[in-house]
């Protein structure tokens, strides 16, 4: 796996984490710390692997429906593709912070 093959691999499984999370909170469930750990664990990971200041990161993940255009319906339309164009969006997001 090459190295921009990594950082998609990474940037899929944070936005995984916050689809789960937000999937989770439409149907009610709100115990949901283990996924927030998660997501913030692949936050970290995201944030080492492109080098970046996890600090500078958090407006654009913590607003991915602006920053990415971010939207769980389209997800559920086919999700690997989609999963996989908005980690390719997030970290050409991420790399200009």
């Amino acid at each position: 796996m090459n190295s921009y093959e990594r950082k998609v691999k990474i940037a899929m499984d944070y936005i995984d984490s916050i689809y789960r999370i937000e999937s989770m909170r439409t149907e009610g469930i709100t115990g949901i710390y283990g996924l927030e750990q998660h997501r913030i664990q692949k936050h970290e990971e995201l944030c080492e692997e492109l080098n970046i200041d996890r600090d500078k990161t958090k407006d654009i993940c913590l607003n991915l429906d602006k920053s990415i255009d971010f939207n769980i319906d389209e997800l559920n339309k086919d999700f690997d593709y989609i999963l996989e164009k908005y980690a390719k969006r997030l970290i050409a997001k991420l790399v200009g912070v």
